[in-house]
């Protein structure tokens, strides 16, 4: 969670956020609503690993009815 609260802060994704609760458990809310910026595109056009990830998770996306 660590990592996507930094692609949060860092302006890559856009549209929700990563909190916790009480009882120090954390997640994003709205997972639906999470946007890639054009920040974030940016970047993974940058660096091929990433850029390899992205694909990958488009068409895991893709896959799943109501993503």
């Amino acid at each position: 969670m660590d990592v996507y609260r930094n692609l949060f802060d860092d302006g890559f994704l856009t549209g929700t956020c990563v909190t916790g609760d009480m009882s120090g458990d954390v997640y994003i809310e709205n997972l639906s609503l999470v946007r890639i910026t054009t920040k974030g595109i940016g970047y993974l056009e940058d660096n091929s690993k990433m850029k390899q990830a992205y694909k990958i998770l488009k068409e895991i996306k893709d896959w799943l009815p109501g993503m």
